[in-house]
């Protein structure tokens, strides 16, 4: 797949089921009876030239995951955040891996080097994941590699169809919309179908910041349950 961040968000999904001054005009000169007396011009002072603020360097690919406190999960480098109920549990950062493993063991040995590209240093991180019984929520971040949020998502949906039945989602089916995060109407690739005999729906969408573009993945028995996941995100200043 070409899109590989998605296709790591997805794999867990099923797993877990960012004037110049105007010049003075000149005096006007005095009648031809008065006699003037010279007055000395002052020299214009020269404004002094702002010193621009150093561009910060962007952020490691491993300084981006965020921090989960009190059950709530905040991105200062996406400006994003998102708290969920008491009846959600966050993954450590160990039992990520152990689900990201879970997930290789399952596929066949190209979709394998896929995922091994995908989770390379310079390829893609998980930032978050959490679940609360049917409902599962995810974050990870790729390298923007030229593209924009949206060509990562429309791009991705004529693959996912395919790709997707490896995971054993059967009559999947995707397509682009429109829900509600962080506070805004944001493009989303919505993708349903049916996964250990039980309809499963799969939000996703994704922001850019830096030269790091973070997809989020919502999935939930019913399409209102993984929009409303993708609804309780909201912008940090906002906090």
């Amino acid at each position: 797949m070409k899109n590989k961040a998605l296709f790591l968000l997805l794999t867990a999904a099923l797993l877990l089921t960012g004037c110049t001054a105007k010049s003075a005009e000149p005096s006007s000169s005095p009648a031809p009876t008065a006699t003037a007396e010279p007055t000395d011009t002052p020299a214009p002072t020269a404004e002094p030239t702002p010193t621009p603020e150093p561009t910060p360097a962007p952020p490691d690919l491993s300084e981006l995951p965020g921090t989960v406190e009190k059950r709530i999960y905040s991105n200062r480098y996406f400006s994003i955040g998102c708290e969920l109920e008491p009846n959600w549990t966050y993954y450590s950062p160990a039992q990520i891996e152990e689900l990201t493993d879970m997930a290789r063991r399952g596929m066949d040995e190209s979709g394998a080097a896929a995922f091994d590209e995908a989770l390379s240093p310079d390829g893609a991180v998980y930032c978050m994941a959490a679940a609360a019984n049917k409902l599962n929520l995810n974050m990870a971040v790729q390298k923007a590699a030229g593209s924009d949020p949206y060509t990562i998502l429309t791009d991705a949906a004529g693959e996912l169809t395919e790709a997707l039945k490896g995971f054993g989602l059967a009559g999947a089916q995707a397509d682009t919309v429109t829900a509600v995060f962080a506070g805004e109407e944001r493009p989303c690739l919505k993708v349903t179908g049916i996964a250990n005999g039980r309809t499963i729906c799969i939000f996703c969408t994704a922001l850019e910041a830096w030269d790091y573009i973070a997809v989020i993945t919502a999935s939930a028995p019913s399409e209102e349950e993984a929009e409303g996941i993708l609804a309780c995100w909201y912008p940090l200043e906002e906090r």
